[in-house]
C-alpha cells in the first residue's frame, strides 16, 4: 500500500508548546505564526523519498493529526491556496502509485520525480546548512580582498548551528528567510539560547553578511535587514591596576603550574597581545638586538612590533629550555587556571560587570578574580598605556587595532582623564585670576 503524507519541519513537541504557552507567551505566538517549510513523503513498496513542496504554513493554520491546513475563516488566502495545492498533489500521487500498482507496474524513483518536479523539489537537491557554509567560506572576502580567518569561520559554524537547531533541519532555504523568521530567530536566540545582546548583535550582523552574500549570487532571500534593529550595550572594561600587577608579578606561587600561567599573562599584559598570538608565538620572532617581538596578527593579518620590557624579558629567559618562547596552554585551560591564582594571590577588588538580555541592563559585582581572563591582559595593556600618557597612535601600532571604534573597546582610564581635565582647567583659571589680579 502507498503511504502519501505531509509534515511540517522542525515544530516543537506538544510539551514545549504547552510549557511555552504557560512561561513565555510571546514566544509561543511567535513558535505558532512562524512559516515552516511542508515535506512530502511517498512510500511505496518498500521506497520512501523525501520532497521539500516549497510550500510554508504556519504551525496555528497547519492540523498536525490530520497532516493538512485547517479549514478556518481566518485562515490567509494565500495559505489555503496552498493548502489546495497539497490536496490536489496527494490526489494525483494517489492516483497515479494506485494505477501502478493495478498494472502490476514497478515505480522508480526517477518517473516518481519526473511526475512532480515541476513544482517540488527533491530533498536532497537542497543545500545544506554545512554546504552554503563551506561555499560562503570559499567564495566571501573582507572589505580588504581577503579570505575570512579561522576565528571568524568558527563564528559562522556557531550560527549555522543555532539556526539548525532554531529550524529543526539544516536545510538552506533562501525563501524562507523573512523578516518574520529573522525576529522569530531572534526570540529564539533570546529565551531558548540565552544569548545576551552584544553577542545577538554579533550574531545578526554575521548573518545580514551572509545573506547579503548569496543575494548577490541570486539567491531570492526576502530579508530586509534595513527593518530589523539589534543593539549592543556598553560594557564595563574590567582591568587590573599597576598596583594589582606588581602583586601578581611578586607572589610566590608553589606549583609550577600557576607560576608559568602568571607569567604567560604577565607577558600579555606587558605586550598587548591576544591569546591567540601567544599560542603560536616562536624564537624567530623574538629580537634581542632591539628588544621586540615581530609577528604577524593572526586575527587581522596585520604586522605587529611589540617592545619587550624588562619584565618581558626576565619572563622569557627563565624559559629558554623550552623549544617555544613560552609555555603554552589551551585558551580555555589558560582562563580557567588564572581565577585559582588570582584568587591565590589576593585580586579580590570588587568589581562591576554589566549584561543585557532584550534591552534590560542588569549590573552584578564580583571579586576580579573570578571575571579575570587572558582578554583582560590585552585590556589592560591598552588601558594603563594611556593613563601613562603614552600617545594613542603608539598604542594602537602594538595592539594592532585599526578603528578607533574598536579601540575603544579596550579602554578603562580609571577616572586619570578626570583629574587632568580638572587640573587642565584649574591652572587656566588660575592664570585668569593672576591675569585680572
Amino acid at each position: 500500500m502507498s503511504k502519501i503524507n505531509f509534515y511540517l519541519k522542525g515544530i516543537p513537541n506538544d510539551e514545549i508548546l504547552e510549557k511555552l504557552k504557560k512561561n513565555d507567551r510571546k514566544f509561543f505566538e511567535n513558535e505558532m505564526n512562524l512559516p515552516r517549510a511542508v515535506i512530502l513523503s511517498v512510500a511505496h513498496r518498500g521506497m520512501r523519498e523525501i520532497y521539500t513542496t516549497g510550500k510554508f504554513i504556519p504551525l496555528r493554520f497547519w492540523n498536525k493529526k490530520e497532516r493538512v491546513v485547517k479549514d478556518l475563516l481566518e485562515t490567509p488566502k494565500s495559505i489555503a491556496e496552498s493548502g489546495k495545492w497539497l490536496k490536489e498533489k496527494k490526489y494525483e500521487l494517489e492516483k497515479f502509485l494506485a494505477n501502478a500498482k493495478l498494472k502490476y507496474q514497478t515505480v522508480s524513483k526517477g518517473e516518481l520525480y519526473e511526475l512532480i518536479k515541476g513544482e517540488v523539489k527533491k530533498s536532497k537537491d537542497v543545500d545544506t546548512l554545512e554546504e552554503i557554509l563551506s561555499r560562503f567560506t570559499l567564495e566571501h572576502k573582507t572589505k580588504k580582498g581577503t579570505s575570512i580567518k579561522s576565528n571568524t569561520v568558527k563564528k559562522y559554524k556557531s550560527l549555522m548551528l543555532h539556526i539548525e537547531r532554531f529550524q529543526g533541519n539544516n536545510q538552506f532555504t533562501p525563501s524562507q528567510y523573512s523578516n518574520n523568521w529573522v525576529e522569530s530567530f531572534i526570540i529564539y536566540l533570546r529565551n531558548i539560547a540565552k544569548i545576551n545582546d552584544n553577542t545577538l548583535c554579533k550574531y545578526i550582523t554575521a548573518l545580514k553578511t551572509f545573506f547579503t552574500h548569496f543575494k548577490k549570487r541570486g539567491k531570492i532571500i526576502p530579508a530586509d535587514f534595513n527593518e530589523i534593529y539589534v543593539s549592543e550595550t556598553e560594557q564595563i572594561v574590567n582591568i587590573l591596576t599597576k598596583k594589582e600587577l606588581t602583586i601578581l608579578e611578586n607572589f610566590h606561587f608553589e606549583s609550577k603550574y600557576e607560576d608559568q600561567i602568571r607569567d604567560v599573562f604577565l607577558y600579555q599584559c606587558y605586550t598587548g597581545s591576544r591569546y591567540s598570538d601567544i599560542e603560536k608565538i616562536n624564537k624567530n620572532e623574538i629580537h634581542t638586538a632591539r628588544p621586540i617581538w615581530e609577528y604577524i596578527d593572526k586575527k587581522n593579518g596585520g604586522m605587529i612590533k611589540a617592545p619587550i620590557n624588562k619584565a618581558c624579558q626576565r619572563i622569557i629567559s627563565k624559559y629558554l629550555y623550552l623549544p617555544s618562547v613560552l609555555p603554552i596552554y589551551k585558551n580555555q585551560v589558560m582562563n580557567r587556571k588564572l581565577k585559582t591564582i588570582a584568587e591565590i594571590a589576593g585580586l579580590n577588588r570588587m568589581v562591576k560587570k554589566i549584561s543585557s538580555f532584550d534591552g534590560n541592563k542588569k549590573e552584578e559585582y564580583f571579586p576580579l578574580y573570578k571575571i579575570i581572563s587572558t582578554h583582560m591582559a590585552r585590556k589592560t595593556f591598552i588601558s594603563l598605556s594611556l593613563q601613562e600618557e603614552m600617545p594613542e597612535r603608539m598604542v594602537r601600532e602594538v595592539s594592532g587595532h585599526k578603528d578607533e571604534r574598536s579601540f575603544r573597546r579596550y579602554i578603562n582610564l580609571n577616572d586619570t582623564h578626570i583629574d587632568k581635565i580638572i587640573k587642565c582647567w584649574d591652572a587656566m583659571n588660575d592664570d585668569a585670576n593672576n591675569l585680572i589680579g
